[in-house]
């Protein structure tokens, strides 16, 4: 029978046998370590950070200077051909416009690279988007016995720091392989000499455009009402799925058409003396609406994914992105079973908001419950065309089908009304 440890104060320090108080001490050496490895790991992070953060700016510049280089020869080459230079003046051009691209070309890469590096890094130290959406619902305790009534929702309070979360992460639709894009020798390129292979890599659509080289465009939950929401729930509910999700544009729209319209039998003096707040707060979706046309496509994609994931021997033909599970084979599997409707299940999950994934009866796991809910969510356009609204109606043509009548190429028409979106 093991003895026990007496220690000089029993009525200040708890009786351990001997096993035990050595296991303790085994312990907290061990949590010691831990504590000071990642305090090293953290350490070491931080200056790769300020490294990568140095040299993406130093490829940054160097890109600038090559796309320039290479609109300048294009230019020249495109003169001499218009001016009827001779074939050997024009064969100096065109080498040096096929030089000039390819050193773009590879400033360009380098320079994705070094940003996703830097992203990671960041997103490692937890300084930029530090909260999963888990990490925001538990800031939100659901009371039973306290009513807040300067704060929360019903019975809800809030703990301390809730009023100022930290940064959702949205999880968005999965990218187009890289080929998919619009590069340079297309379309776009007389409008960007910058080839463009992603659709940016962001956490959320507020940072679209920021660092994003071709940003496309999103629809995202409201992350003001998902708080909102969260607090009127309880944190500790597993089934509820705790993902804020977004609508990632695989192609930015061609065309947005957008309308005002006046708001009559208002006392339009109140209004602008700010005594009357209320009454604007939803004559936008009466007379104010957005509408334009998204192109999806996934043709490309059928050709290196099976219904498990992605094919072996294709590379990584995927540019970055996040997943809810941490695992892009599961997106890539549901691409493969759903074609462009995987793209939908995402705009319909943003619609519905949390907890919004049902099995219907055919046991396909889906957000699609056939009709649409008025709630406000997000629309980030472009940089200055930010706008909250209500998703008034949905149609999509399913134009090209594959052997398994999978929809591969769709064209969606989104019709939104507009929310007051003031602070």
């Amino acid at each position: 029978m093991a003895t026990t440890y007496n220690s000089p104060d029993s009525s200040k320090r708890p009786k351990l046998t001997p096993e035990d108080f050595l296991k303790q001490q085994k312990n907290e050496r061990s949590r010691k370590a831990a504590a000071n490895k990642k305090k090293s790991d953290n350490a070491k992070t931080s200056r790769q950070l300020e490294t990568s953060k140095e040299i993406e700016a130093n490829i940054k510049i160097q890109m600038i200077t090559a796309n320039k280089e290479f609109a300048t020869a294009n230019k020249a080459y495109d003169d001499a051909v218009k001016a009827g230079a001779s074939s050997g003046t024009l064969e100096i051009l065109a080498k040096e416009v096929v030089d000039k691209r390819k050193l773009k070309d590879d400033y360009m890469g380098a320079y994705t690279d070094a940003y996703s590096r830097r992203i990671a890094l960041e997103r490692s130290l937890e300084q930029v988007y530090v909260a999963a959406p888990k990490t925001i619902l538990n800031k939100f305790k659901r009371s039973k016995n306290t009513k807040n009534k300067d704060k929360g929702i019903g019975n809800a309070s809030i703990e301390d720091g809730a009023n100022n979360p930290t940064p959702p992460i949205y999880y968005y639709n999965a990218p187009m392989i890289k080929t998919a894009y619009f590069k340079v020798d297309s379309t776009q390129d007389q409008y960007s000499t910058i080839a463009i292979d992603n659709p940016g890599n962001f956490a959320s659509g507020l940072e679209a455009w920021d660092n994003a080289l071709g940003a496309k465009g999103v629809i995202q939950m409201d992350s003001k009402k998902a708080l909102s929401y969260a607090n009127s729930v309880s944190a500790d509910n597993s089934n509820l799925d705790k993902n804020l999700y977004g609508f990632k544009f695989l192609y930015n729209p061609k065309e947005v058409s957008m309308t005002w319209g006046v708001a009559e039998g208002l006392n339009w003096e109140g209004v602008a003396a700010n005594m009357d707040p209320f009454s604007p707060i939803t004559l936008g979706l009466k007379y104010s609406t957005i509408n334009f046309s998204l192109l999806l496509n996934r043709i490309g994609d059928m050709a290196v994914i099976n219904a498990y994931g992605l094919n072996e021997g294709v590379g990584q033909p995927y540019p970055i992105f996040d997943t809810p599970n941490n695992d892009p084979n599961k997106e890539f599997a549901e691409i493969y079973k759903k074609g462009t409707m995987y793209d939908m299940e995402y705009l319909f999950r943003t619609i519905k908001g949390f907890n919004s994934k049902r099995t219907n009866r055919f046991n396909i796991e889906t957000s699609d419950v056939g009709w649409l809910q008025g709630t406000q969510v997000e629309l980030h356009l472009g940089d200055g065309l930010r706008y909250l609204v209500r998703i008034n109606s949905l149609d999509i043509n399913h134009a090209m089908f594959n052997d398994r009548m999978v929809p591969i190429l769709s064209y969606v028409n989104i019709s939104c009304s507009r929310f007051n979106d003031l602070s």
